[in-house]
Parts: C-alpha cells; sequence; structure tokens
C-alpha cells in the first residue's frame, strides 16, 4: 500500500545528485522474488520499511538529527582549514540535507499510520 510513496520519496532524491552532477543517479525499485539475492549483497542499497511503534520513531528522528548536526559540524570545520574543496563539501551537506529530508518524510508517514490505525 505504501510502496508507490517510499519510492517516490526515493525518486526525489535525484533533486541533491543532479545538484552534485549525476543525473540519473539513484532509483527505487521493489525487490524482486529470487532466492539468489541477499540483502546483505553489497551491490545493492535497501530501504526496508517496517511498521513500528511510534516512540522508534521519535529515537530515530532524534538519532537522524544528531548524525546530520555531526556530519554537518564536520564539513564546516574542513572548510574552514582548508582541508576540503569548497563546493565538494557544499554538494555532500546538500546531498545530506536531502538524504535528511528523506527520512523525516518516512517518519511522517509511520506517524500519520500510527494515528489512523490508533483510532
Amino acid at each position: 500500500k505504501w510502496v508507490p510513496y517510499l519510492k517516490a520519496g526515493v525518486d526525489d532524491w535525484n533533486v541533491a545528485f543532479e545538484a552534485a552532477g549525476f543525473k540519473n543517479a539513484i532509483c527505487a525499485k521493489e525487490w524482486p522474488n529470487d532466492s539468489t539475492m541477499s540483502l546483505e549483497d553489497a551491490r545493492f542499497s535497501v530501504i526496508r520499511y517496517l511498521a513500528s511503534d511510534i516512540s522508534n520513531a521519535y529515537a530515530a528522528e532524534d538519532a537522524i538529527n544528531a548524525t546530520r548536526n555531526s556530519l554537518r559540524d564536520e564539513g564546516i570545520l574542513t572548510i574552514g582549514k582548508g582541508d576540503g574543496h569548497f563546493l565538494t563539501v557544499n554538494y555532500y551537506l546538500d546531498m545530506l540535507a536531502e538524504l535528511e529530508a528523506m527520512g523525516d518524510f518516512m517518519i511522517n508517514v509511520s506517524q500519520s499510520l500510527f494515528h489512523v490505525f490508533d483510532k
């Protein structure tokens, strides 16, 4: 039921990748019913949506925010020390912001589902 919305959210990441010069860098596909494929296969990036208690969503959002802040601060320090190329770090921070927005979207879907099914 939620697959089209999750796929659309993943496809929205292409905006950040295109800003960094990578056209059509990512696309979402449903996992095939193929016993030879493994979720642990490093050739594939996998998003698994498992509905869970809303308290887990809040904890996940806190962890996402802490990670974002740490990576952002590291990028800013890198620019400040002159160790990194400004545009490269800036593209990285833009992609980070887009990925965080996707995570927030997933949390919002979880929260909405929780409230719908809670009533």
